[in-house]
């Protein structure tokens, strides 16, 4: 540690950490908490993905510095620290949120873009909001048929450094996976995955769903749906209210929202975590978040025989160089 000089290099907020496979960069993020033991001498670190960075950080202009985010005027969100996007899919927007971001001063993120996707959508994000900008990218994936994203790590061209890739789902297919599959059987003598973890959850179950808005327009609007899956199966009556949408003025986009309330949570959410080995098949390698895997499973306490199909969410590590973490998920519809 001392001769790293550790405490120093190791900042927490300040250095990223990776988790590398061969030249593969598998896991990519901001130092957090590190946990020194005196008696152990031995100090552990921790690092978040870069969505965890941008909920610290705001959807505005760098406007915001000099301006009022209030115009004293007419006492409505200042235009001048207002972010307006027209015409372009949902996926491009987000792309320009995070570019107007990184002109702020002092910002420098190895973040790297797509081209622009022309679109028919269209919004205004009031400087007065204060929108976290993961708070924004996960309202516009909570929409009906609102698209994927991905910050994938990987290596610079010059092979110094890493860089994240910024990639988002579009219109035509909002989905983020690769065409294979991947599969780890679970049931044979020397399986190449271990520690499966089922975790279910019933907390965002509903059938009635609203949604509410209009703070923009300086109305109250509410949007609501239904769906009667959860009671004809036999469960209680969940109801939900979404107030995450307050400046959306648009009743559409609002419905789109409580639509896909009802639609993904007619059933107990279930997240399966486990682990694989880097030196089997299929190698984590080729795995990235939003692809599909087939988990085999047979002779269990817990779970039927079967093979269990679950959507990538996340990938990460620890200090062993033989397994690769993978967060998994049911596949959502659509």
């Amino acid at each position: 540690m001392r001769a790293l000089e550790l405490r120093n290099a190791a900042t927490p907020g300040k250095t990223f950490l990776a988790k590398m496979l061969d030249d593969h960069v598998m896991a990519f993020g901001l130092m957090q908490k590190p946990r020194y033991n005196k008696a152990r001498r031995q100090v552990t670190f921790t690092a978040e993905g870069i969505e965890e960075y941008l909920r610290r950080v705001l959807v505005l202009p760098p406007a915001a510095l000099t301006e009022p985010l209030i115009d004293p005027a007419t006492g409505e969100s200042n235009p001048l620290t207002d972010t307006v996007m027209s015409g372009w899919d949902l996926g491009t927007i987000m792309k320009k949120v995070l570019q107007q971001f990184l002109t702020w001063p002092g910002v420098s993120l190895p973040i790297v873009f797509e081209a622009d996707r022309v679109g028919t959508h269209s919004d205004t994000i009031l400087g007065s909001s204060l929108t976290p900008i993961t708070t924004l990218f996960e309202n516009y994936a909570a929409r009906q048929n609102g698209p994927d994203w991905e910050f994938r790590p990987q290596l610079t061209s010059d092979r110094k450094g890493i860089e994240l890739l910024f990639r988002t789902g579009t219109e035509a297919q909002p989905r983020l996976r690769s065409a294979s599959v991947h599969l780890w059987d679970y049931s044979v003598p020397e399986p190449s995955v271990d520690d499966l973890v089922m975790e279910s959850d019933s907390g965002q179950m509903t059938g009635l769903a609203w949604t509410t808005g209009g703070r923009q327009a300086g109305e109250a609007i509410v949007a609501f749906a239904q769906n009667t899956a959860l009671t004809d199966a036999g469960y209680p009556l969940f109801m939900s209210v979404d107030s995450d949408h307050s400046n959306a003025s648009d009743s559409t986009t609002l419905e789109s929202y409580s639509n896909e309330a009802v639609r993904i949570n007619d059933h107990p959410y279930e997240s399966w975590p486990f682990r694989v080995r880097t030196d089997a098949s299929p190698s984590p390698i080729e795995a990235g978040k939003g692809d599909l895997c087939d988990i085999v499973v047979k002779n269990d306490d817990w779970l039927p025989d079967d093979t269990y199909r679950r959507q990538i969410v996340a990938l990460g590590g620890n200090e062993n160089p033989d397994w690769i973490e993978v967060t998994s998920m049911e596949v959502p519809l659509g």
